[in-house]
């Protein structure tokens, strides 16, 4: 993103140097709403980035149930539809780590592809989980869908929606805030690219919450892509990265965990980050 910035004022003072012996108020005006966009697009990923991993109290498991309960529903749907879709990012964690969705969790995550949803007109979609008296929005800056159950407050299930870039043979996230990028997924994290092998079909089926729900393939490999920054930590933000997804909390957190279950250990990358389940 520092790279993308930079990339951008570049341009403004180069162009500023080059017409500076016919400017004009109409220039003037065209290049602070260039920098008004520049600072808005960096902003909305910082604050995107520095979301992380965030813990709250545990739900009681009458609300993860019906969760899981939704999931499925959404998961046959989405079957019914000839859509692939997948568990990922917090909810692929919890079904590697305790098979159901993490204890703290609101919501359940499906990845999707969006060269099969563009065969499917949005209203048609929002029509299907109608059918089902499920609501359906789209988020089109972060591009996914939020599915609700007007009977079930507070849970939702979010379709998280990938396309392939064959210039780059990656998946990216798509998006109107990720779309003025360029297709580098090593610079611009924020694409959370990862290969097309991890979803090539037929996807595995694990246990979530006692149903039967597709995953990735090579188990926790995708979460390599999805969380760089944790899983691979640099010595810069290395702390606060394993604080993040891995490590402790600060005293005013754990007071909602403590008395919790016990510690896992899980090694990734002759790497052994303690896991607490919040």
């Amino acid at each position: 993103m520092k790279v993308y910035l930079t990339s951008g004022l570049y341009f403004i003072i180069t162009t500023f140097r080059l017409s500076s012996m016919r400017f004009t108020p109409t220039r003037l005006l065209l290049y602070i709403c260039v920098l008004i966009i520049i600072i808005v697009v960096w902003t909305l990923f910082k604050k995107s980035q520095s979301l992380g991993f965030t813990r709250t109290c545990p739900h009681p498991e009458q609300f993860q149930d019906q969760l899981h309960q939704l999931a499925d529903k959404v998961n046959h749907i989405l079957s019914s539809l000839q859509l692939t879709h997948f568990l990922c990012y917090g909810s692929l964690w919890g079904q590697i780590r305790l098979s159901r969705s993490l204890p703290w969790e609101a919501d359940v995550e499906f990845c999707l592809l969006n060269e099969e949803l563009s065969l499917h007109d949005e209203v048609f979609l929002a029509r299907a989980f109608k059918k089902h008296k499920l609501d359906m929005k789209y988020n089109s800056a972060e591009g996914l869908y939020m599915i609700t159950d007007p009977q079930f407050e507070g849970g939702n299930i979010q379709l998280i929606v990938f396309e392939e870039d064959t210039t780059i043979n990656m998946l990216r996230r798509v998006g109107w805030k990720r779309r003025m990028l360029p297709p580098n997924c090593e610079e611009m994290t924020s694409l959370e690219c990862f290969p097309p092998r991890l979803i090539a079909r037929p996807l595995p089926l694990k246990e979530f919450g006692g149903y039967i729900l597709p995953v990735p393939r090579e188990g926790i490999e995708i979460q390599k892509y999805h969380y760089q920054q944790s899983l691979n930590p640099g010595p810069s933000g290395q702390v606060e990265a394993r604080q993040r997804l891995f490590g402790t909390a600060p005293a005013a957190e754990r007071s909602c965990w403590r008395a919790g279950p016990p510690r896992q250990v899980v090694i990734l990358q002759e790497r052994t980050y303690v896991i607490e389940h919040d």
